[in-house]
């Protein structure tokens, strides 16, 4: 067995997570041909059927097959979360390198970053939300400006430690410019620690996602995603159960997976972690 994957076989939970990532994004991929129909269309002859028999998850209030708008949840969920961990991942290495590197630019950027971190990331998000207005776009903008905090510390004080070593002095005496430093030497040394935290990002922005779409102010409720199916289902909790169970259990496994998979790379990537775990 190839030793870079072994890792992997050590911890059995992290394994199942990878699993779970892995078939939900092919559940996603392959939504139309998983889905026994469209999660749109509507049939109020066969609406509150239990799972089982006509439907496998069963139905909603509206006849829609529960089973078809949560594959298609995942698609929108994957589609939401990456778009959250693009542009927050992008924007947070920019702002953290820069302040780190271009001291001058630190007072400016960093405080910006700290006024933003002392609001709830859900919180910010509603603001931004009703700022932006509703949309798939405008809810990945307004989360994914939330999650952009963590990465710029994270890399921020990154960039502080790395920015000492000696072969960033031999660059700059060298007369690199800074910006190819930064580029070159600098960026590429902490790859790892923001693959960690991108995981992180995805997981903890699914929920945020969620939460928008249950409080009304996600993407329109015609888009099937698990948020909008918890907020349908809410009403019908003691009469309808399973209209909650099926996209709460989605998120749960899908939270829970990212994590694992977080913790798992974050173990396998940091070297004094895998001395320890590999009893070097």
């Amino acid at each position: 067995m190839n030793k870079k994957y072994r890792f992997l076989f050590r911890r059995k939970i992290a394994l199942l997570g990878f699993l779970f990532i892995t078939a939900l994004i092919f559940t996603a991929i392959a939504a139309p041909f998983l889905a026994r129909v469209s999660p749109l269309t509507l049939d109020p002859a066969n609406k509150l059927i239990p799972p089982g028999g006509v439907a496998l998850l069963g139905t909603d209030n509206f006849g829609r097959d529960v089973a078809s708008r949560a594959i298609y949840g995942a698609r929108t969920s994957l589609v939401g979360g990456f778009g959250v961990v693009v542009l927050s991942t992008g924007l947070g290495v920019l702002t953290g390198a820069v302040a780190g590197y271009f001291r001058r630019l630190e007072p400016f950027l960093m405080r910006i970053i700290d006024v933003m971190m002392a609001f709830p990331p859900l919180l910010l998000a509603l603001v931004l939300v009703s700022i932006f207005g509703r949309g798939m776009v405008n809810v990945i903008i307004a989360v994914g400006a939330t999650y952009l905090t963590r990465t710029a510390r994270v890399v921020y004080a990154l960039t502080l430690k790395i920015r000492t070593e000696p072969y960033i002095e031999a660059a700059t005496a060298g007369g690199v410019k800074p910006f190819a430093i930064v580029l070159r030497h600098i960026l590429p040394n902490m790859l790892s620690p923001i693959i960690v935290q991108s995981t992180f990002t995805f997981a903890f922005s699914l929920l945020d996602l969620a939460a928008l779409d249950f409080l009304g102010l996600g993407i329109p409720p015609a888009i099937p995603s698990w948020g909008n199916m918890l907020s349908e289902g809410r009403m019908y909790l003691t009469r309808a159960p399973w209209l909650l169970l099926c996209p709460g259990a989605c998120i749960v496994l899908t939270v829970l997976s990212f994590n694992l998979a977080g913790d798992a790379l974050r173990d396998r990537l940091d070297p004094q972690l895998r001395r320890n775990i590999e009893g070097v």
